[in-house]
């Protein structure tokens, strides 16, 4: 059995219960510069239309504070783990794995929960969920509710084939990537200054904790990037 729940990570009961009710699991944890996952956890919510916030009020509004940035404070939570469950039951990757080496990454995960290590998905160099802009999250939510009467009718794959089809709901590179589209280059420089100096010490205490060289996240001033939530 597989479990992908993100949120046992932060949860306070979680590793607990899960130790409880399945001592001999294996538990893997991905973590992501926490500024970046902060900024793509906001983003996640608000092109869904989620959330009226922008990003810099996470310093003012301790909701946003607690959600996109605690959940980074990952030494804290992966302590409970650690207190709970032996070394060898507990594998923590970095994020950033995934794409500078994929197959490294994969085959670390499959030895670790004991699946043979060849094996590798069609869809691994496919990059999966990227952020999109809150038009084109708008346009799939409506293809979305139409799709749904089109397929009690029978119709769904033959308006699918439709070129008509088609150029409604995919929206233009523009929709992507144009100006609905948030990246952490338009946040202040200010904000993710003041998030820098409050991780530092968080980020310090994970590099101890798991022997990590992260200087490449201390160091981290912002830059251009494909957002993945």
């Amino acid at each position: 059995m597989v479990d992908a729940t993100p949120s046992y990570l932060r949860s306070l009961v979680a590793a607990e219960r899960i130790a409880q009710a399945f001592p001999d699991a294996k538990i893997a944890v991905t973590l992501r510069n926490p500024i970046e996952r902060a900024f793509s956890h906001y983003w996640h919510e608000k092109k869904k239309g989620n959330i009226s916030y922008v990003f810099s009020d996470v310093l003012r509004n301790f909701d946003c504070f607690a959600n996109w940035v605690e959940t980074g404070c990952y030494s804290r939570h992966l302590e409970r783990f650690f207190s709970l469950f032996p070394q060898e039951q507990v594998l923590v990757q970095r994020f950033e794995g995934i794409g500078l080496d994929p197959h490294r990454f994969l085959s670390d995960l499959l030895e670790f929960v004991g699946v043979e290590t060849d094996f590798m998905p069609t869809a691994l160099q496919t990059k999966i969920n990227p952020a999109i802009g809150r038009r084109a999250a708008k346009w799939r939510g409506i293809e979305r509710q139409i799709a749904s009467p089109l397929r009690r009718l029978g119709l769904y794959e033959a308006a699918r084939r439709s070129k008509r089809w088609v150029s409604s709901f995919t929206p233009s590179h523009a929709a992507h990537r144009g100006s609905d589209m948030e990246t952490l280059d338009d946040v202040d420089a200010a904000v993710v200054e003041e998030l820098n100096r409050i991780l530092d010490p968080e980020i310090e205490r994970l590099e101890k904790m798991l022997d990590w060289d992260l200087s490449e996240w201390r160091e981290w001033k912002g830059r251009s990037s494909d957002n993945v939530v």
